[in-house]
C-alpha cells in the first residue's frame, strides 16, 4: 500500500480527532444576575436557534420560579467561556415582543410594563456547540 493514499485518511483522522477535542473543553454555564441576585433558569443543550418555534415561549417556562423585578433593571448574563453568539427572544404574557435579536455586550434592562416576561437566551460558541437558557421575570413597579 503506498503512502499517497493512506495519507488522506490519515489527515482526516487528525483533523477529526483535534475537532473532538476543542469542543470538549468549553464550558456552557453561566449566571444570569438581576440586581446582584443569580436567577433560576433551564438550560437545554444543542437545539439550533432555527429549530425553536418563536411564536410561543417553551412550556417549560411554567416550570421555573420567576424572579419579581423591578422595571429598567440590569440583567447580565455572565460566561466562562465566551459565545460568538447570542441571541435574545422574549414574550410577555406568552405573547412575542423580541425574536432574535443579537445580544453583544451580555446584557439587557427588564422592562418598563408591569407583566411576566419569559425569555430566551439562544448561545452558540461554534457549529458544534450550543445552549439555549430560559427564565422567568415578573416586573412590578413598586410606586
Amino acid at each position: 500500500m503506498r503512502i499517497s493514499s493512506i495519507l488522506p485518511i490519515l489527515l482526516l483522522l487528525v483533523f477529526l480527532i483535534n475537532l473532538i477535542g476543542c469542543n470538549s473543553d468549553i464550558n456552557v454555564s453561566s449566571d444570569i444576575i438581576i440586581d446582584g441576585e443569580i436567577i433560576d433558569y433551564i438550560g437545554v443543550s444543542g437545539i439550533p436557534i432555527e429549530e425553536i418555534d418563536s411564536n410561543k415561549p417553551p412550556q417549560d417556562y411554567k416550570d421555573i420560579e420567576r424572579m419579581v423585578v423591578k422595571p429598567n433593571e440590569l440583567i447580565k448574563i455572565n460566561y466562562q467561556d465566551m459565545p460568538k453568539k447570542v441571541y435574545l427572544s422574549y414574550w410577555k404574557d406568552e405573547l412575542p415582543q423580541e425574536e432574535n435579536v443579537v445580544l453583544n455586550d451580555f446584557e439587557l434592562t427588564t422592562p418598563k410594563s408591569d407583566g411576566v416576561y419569559v425569555y430566551k437566551i439562544a448561545t452558540k460558541w461554534n457549529s458544534r456547540v450550543a445552549r439555549n437558557y430560559l427564565f422567568v421575570i415578573e416586573v412590578k413597579d413598586e410606586d
